[in-house]
Parts: C-alpha cells; sequence; structure tokens
C-alpha cells in the first residue's frame, strides 16, 4: 500500500466500547490530521472528510458499489444455493451502472409519496399501541420499548408481512449487520467451516431461513397481489421489464435493514439530544411544526448509518492518500455530517441551521437511499407521539451510552428515561 501523507491513524479502534459511544474525537482527529487512512484489521481505507466522501458518493464510475456487501462468501453447506453471497448481487446497493438504474427505477414504484402518505394512520395507531403501558408505568426503556418494535412494526407492515414475523425480522436485521461487518467471513474455503465462529454460522443460519422464506411470500404476491411493498416490487413494470424473484428479495432484505435499525436509531437519538437542550425541547413541544427539521438535524448530527462501502475501480488519489484499484473503501458519511468545515459547532443540535439540507445521512448520488420519505415518515410521527403522550422527558439510562459493535450502523442498546 502506498500512500503520501499518513497511511494510518494511530488508535482507530472504531468496534472499542469508547469509539462505539464517542466516535467524534477520533473522527475529528483524521479530519484534521489524515482524512484518507488505511485500517489493517479491516482491510478498508476509511474516509472521514465531508468533501472527500461526496465526492466518492457523486463518483460511481471510480467508487463502485458492486460486491462491496456480502458479495464474498457463505458457509460450505450454502455456498450452491447463495454463490453470491447471503446478501447477493441482486440486491440495488450491489449494482451499478444502468444494470442499477433500470432495478432502481423499478423499486421505486414502491416508494412513491401517495403510497408511503398512506402508512401514516396505521403508524400513528402503531405509536400509541406502544405508548400506551409507557405512559400508565411512567418510566421505560425507549429503545426496546418504543423505537425498535415500532419501526420493525411499521415496515413488517408496509411489506405486507404477518407482525408475527416482528421479532424474527429484528433478529434477522442484527445478523445480516454482523455478517456484513467485514473480517466475519473468516471460513477457509478449502477448510470446509472451521474457521467460522459458532456464533457467526447461527447468524448466517437465520438469515439463510429468512431468505428462503421470502422465496415463499414473494410466490405468494405474484398469485395474489395485495397492498404491501413486496407486492408493489414483484408486479412493477417499465418497458416490459420487471424484478426478478431473486431482486424482489435482495431488495427486501435491503429494506428491512435500511427501514428498521436506523430509523429506530435516529428515534431514541432525537429523544436523547432534545432532552439534553431544555430550550429545544420546549421549542419543539410548542411547535410540532419543527420534527421535520429533528428528524434532519439528527440524522445529521447522530447519523444512523456510520457509512457503506465502495471499490475503487482505478488507482485514485483523494485526501493526500493515493488508493489502490480494487481496494474496499468505508465512506463514513456520519464522520462527514460532523465535520466542522461543512458544519460549524457540528456537535450541537441547532434546529436553524442554515445548510441543514446538505447532510448526507441518506447518502447522496446514485445510491442514495431508496426509502428516505419512509423514515422521515417515521420520525415525525413516532416523535410527534413522543411529545403528544409523555410530556417531558428525562434520561435515566447510565452513561457512556451502550451500542452494538458495527462498522455500518450506530445500533444503540437501550434509553431508560422517566416521564410526567
Amino acid at each position: 500500500m502506498s500512500s503520501t501523507g499518513c497511511p494510518h491513524l494511530a488508535g482507530y479502534a472504531p468496534l472499542s466500547d469508547e469509539q462505539l459511544t464517542d466516535p467524534f474525537p477520533v473522527w475529528k482527529h483524521a479530519q484534521d490530521t489524515c482524512p484518507v487512512f488505511f485500517a489493517p484489521e479491516f482491510g478498508v481505507w476509511t474516509v472521514t472528510r465531508y468533501e472527500d466522501v461526496v465526492r466518492i458518493l457523486e463518483d460511481p464510475e471510480t467508487f463502485a458499489n458492486g460486491g462491496t456487501l456480502g458479495g464474498h462468501r457463505v458457509p460450505a453447506k450454502y455456498r450452491d444455493e447463495f454463490p453470491d453471497g447471503v446478501w447477493s448481487n441482486s440486491a440495488l446497493i450491489n449494482r451499478d451502472g444502468e444494470d442499477h438504474k433500470k432495478a432502481k427505477v423499478l423499486a421505486q414504484r414502491a416508494f412513491i409519496p401517495s403510497r408511503v402518505n398512506r402508512m401514516r394512520p396505521a403508524m400513528e395507531v402503531l405509536a400509541d399501541e406502544l405508548l400506551d403501558p409507557l405512559v400508565e408505568r411512567g418510566h421505560g426503556d425507549l429503545m426496546t420499548e418504543f423505537a425498535n418494535p415500532f419501526t420493525i412494526g411499521t415496515i413488517t407492515r408496509a411489506l405486507g408481512l404477518p407482525d408475527a414475523d416482528a421479532a424474527d425480522i429484528r433478529q434477522v436485521t442484527e445478523d445480516a449487520l454482523v455478517i456484513l461487518t467485514p473480517g466475519n467471513d473468516d471460513g477457509d474455503p478449502d477448510d470446509g467451516d472451521a474457521g467460522y465462529t459458532t456464533d457467526q454460522l447461527e447468524r448466517f443460519d437465520r438469515v439463510v431461513q429468512f431468505n428462503r422464506y421470502l422465496r415463499t411470500v414473494i410466490a405468494d404476491k405474484r398469485s395474489a397481489p395485495d397492498e404491501g411493498v413486496i407486492s408493489a416490487l414483484v408486479h412493477a413494470r417499465i418497458d416490459g421489464g420487471q424484478l426478478s424473484d431473486d431482486d424482489v428479495a435482495g431488495m427486501v432484505l435491503e429494506q428491512l435493514i435500511a427501514g428498521n435499525d436506523t430509523a429506530a436509531n435516529m428515534i431514541g437519538h432525537a429523544v436523547y439530544y432534545l432532552s439534553r437542550q431544555p430550550e429545544l425541547w420546549a421549542a419543539v413541544a410548542g411547535d410540532p411544526a419543527l420534527l421535520p427539521r429533528v428528524v434532519e438535524e439528527t440524522v445529521r448530527r447522530r447519523s444512523p448509518s456510520k457509512g457503506l462501502f465502495r471499490r475503487a475501480t482505478r488507482d485514485v488519489t483523494l485526501g493526500g492518500a493515493e488508493i489502490p484499484a480494487g481496494q474496499l473503501v468505508h465512506v463514513l458519511w456520519a464522520a462527514a455530517n460532523t465535520d466542522e468545515r461543512q458544519f460549524p459547532d457540528p456537535l450541537s443540535m441547532q434546529l436553524g441551521r442554515e445548510n441543514i439540507d446538505t447532510h448526507v445521512g441518506f447518502g447522496r448520488g446514485e445510491h442514495r437511499c431508496l426509502g428516505p420519505l419512509v423514515a422521515r415518515l417515521e420520525g415525525v410521527v413516532a416523535l410527534g407521539a413522543v411529545f403528544r403522550r409523555l410530556g417531558t422527558v428525562t434520561i435515566t439510562e447510565p452513561e457512556p451510552l451502550r451500542y452494538a459493535p458495527a462498522l455500518t450502523n450506530v445500533s444503540l442498546m437501550s434509553l431508560q428515561a422517566s416521564w410526567g
């Protein structure tokens, strides 16, 4: 690996408890001294500055998506069934060029504004159902008892899956995130599954079983259409083309992860940060019209998705580092969203921030998130219910907050609070 400037960042340990809880000091240090560096323990180049992240997201020819997530290997017993990996190359996030554009046009038919807006009444009912016992009790865990079941219930119903599947879906999204972390495919292709841990094999088992279950659901939707997103994907047509079962399964898994864990953590962090600034809490309580800006500023301040991966298609110089062709690049848009060069005083919540719409929390360019309309609506509905039903919230969760170990998502384990 050749590079100019600083190719490595001393002290970078993104899965340590300290940096999972508070990655901002090390991100600022990187932005100031070594904005693009190689992390040998993960085999990825890490990009932290806003301008470099935007350059990557807007240059898909140089920084490609294909095969960057889950496309490498699965345990031996599943390789014939899933040659592209558990998260196959059929997922939008693993496609490039015209293939990606055509598939995305079809997929977007399932997320048109009118369809998303029809989700609102069900979201409002679900939020109240989840808050009823919490209002009576006066305290609880706003992640495990509200944000997580709210977002998983919303996406389950939106997809057209039974409510009874919600718990399994929640587990599968966690499993997929762990599997997608570089270094978690340790099995030796010439030595059976000896390199995998028992935990890794169990996670693969659950994701693969769910993938098989999706195929039965897709077949049912082809013969009996309904109002759900899966049915919309199955029956989407443009210029005579349609999505294959592999396409739909890959996109559904993609949406489960994107529309579940990330939205839940956006809701939890919004409550957390607003509760730490009483003047902001009072302002939003008095003017619910501010809720959309709360959602945007929370996504910027603590991006629920830390970032995903791209692969350099050619030798390229970025942020003073020379990245060889073929190398994997970790695009940290969460770091970019707290780059003081773009967002002054980045660790404060400012609902009046003039450039709030320039954050990259939903990505940018061709691979921009498919479901930001759903995520934004979930945030407005859930937070509106919190303000309406709980009144003033006091966080009682012990500091520092605890997070699941993942490179891609910010997964808050719990958020104990009281209210009244």
